[in-house]
């Protein structure tokens, strides 16, 4: 469906207001559709006011057009949520999530969990993370892993969230790696290990996960469970700062700052400053001002440096707000740190 407004014809199927009696005939509701006689068989519908689901045909559950008709119903259900419609989200994703679509209980879950719509509600969450879970689906047992973590509605376990995550890392899950890359490197709920840790976030940086990337740039370049490396630290770096990773640009720009693992290069340094900073990141913005502050890697301009040291310093960064007060003072300036 290429937009909210063409998917809102197969909402007529999906959330049909009717009873069993006028459910014989779906194709009344939508005479226009280009899909009428598999419709017509097939459609599923949830009445609101009850959210009773019931088909009409009899395809078997499991079959090949079933599965396209739940599929259906998650695409309507999300676009429905990203449009923050979410009457319609609910209905739809509930009547997918009770037939049993791992997809729907996921996106259902996090409904009752962000409260989209609805009050918060920690116990639905759970109930429909495990029941996609179960059925092996790896962003439900993440998501399970998360609420077990921070105990949200459910006692507190660091073994079994590391469980649920092993679970759905060894599906691949980017998110699993990732996180348990995070708790061995912090050592969260296990014995601190780094090697461990580099092990994780390399799995994820290979399906380009770019906070991964990151991490595994910050271990070789401060030799984290492997040997120092900054030519290493600086590819990674790379590779997750142009994925739009700030906290990497803001990485590489200081290793051409400092010429570790790169030629130094100042110009090179302010660009990728510039980037981060015009995303608002706060120490860009700082780097980027002292930068123009000082001209380095561009001709001083105060009027720029006073702008960009502004907008970190409203953002709370005291290494900013001391800048300008010693630029008020008519103080020496600061080396770059």
């Amino acid at each position: 469906m290429d937009s909210y407004k063409l998917s809102w014809r197969f909402r007529c199927f999906i959330l049909g207001v009717c009873v069993a009696t006028q459910c014989t005939n779906a194709i009344a509701f939508d005479e226009s559709s280009d899909n009428q006689a598999a419709i017509a068989d097939l459609a599923i519908f949830v009445q609101p006011a009850t959210s009773v689901i019931f088909f009409a045909g009899d395809a078997p559950m499991g079959s090949d057009e079933i599965v396209t008709l739940l599929s259906t119903m998650y695409e309507v259900g999300m676009e429905a949520l990203l449009h923050q419609d979410y009457q319609t989200a609910y209905q739809t994703l509930s009547g997918a999530a009770e037939l049993g679509y791992t997809k729907a209980q996921v996106a259902l879950a996090g409904i009752y969990l962000q409260g989209q719509g609805l009050t918060v509600d920690y116990a639905a969450a759970i109930q429909w993370y495990r029941k996609a879970a179960e059925q092996g689906n790896s962003d439900a047992q993440v998501g399970l892993a998360l609420m077990y973590a921070h105990g949200q509605g459910i006692q507190q376990s660091d073994e079994v969230a590391l469980s649920l995550l092993r679970q759905a890392a060894d599906r691949e899950n980017v998110i699993a790696q990732h996180n348990l890359g995070m708790i061995y490197q912090e050592g969260r709920g296990v014995e601190a290990n780094a090697h461990e840790a580099m092990s994780w976030f390399r799995l994820a940086a290979l399906q380009q996960d770019a906070s991964s990337q990151n991490s595994l740039g910050i271990g070789f370049m401060e030799g984290r469970g492997v040997e120092v490396d900054d030519v290493e630290a600086a590819w990674w770096f790379r590779k997750a700062a142009e994925l739009g990773n700030e906290d990497a640009q803001i990485n590489l720009a200081l290793m051409y700052r400092s010429g570790r693992g790169v030629s130094p290069d100042d110009e090179v340094a302010v660009e990728w400053f510039r980037r981060a900073a015009e995303r608002g990141n706060k120490f860009a913005q700082y780097y980027l001002g002292v930068s123009y502050a000082e001209g380095i890697g561009v001709a001083p301009e105060a009027a720029i440096a006073e702008s960009w040291l502004t907008k970190a310093a409203q953002q709370g960064l005291i290494e900013a707000q001391e800048y300008l007060l010693a630029i008020a003072n008519k103080d020496v300036a600061w080396e770059i740190r």
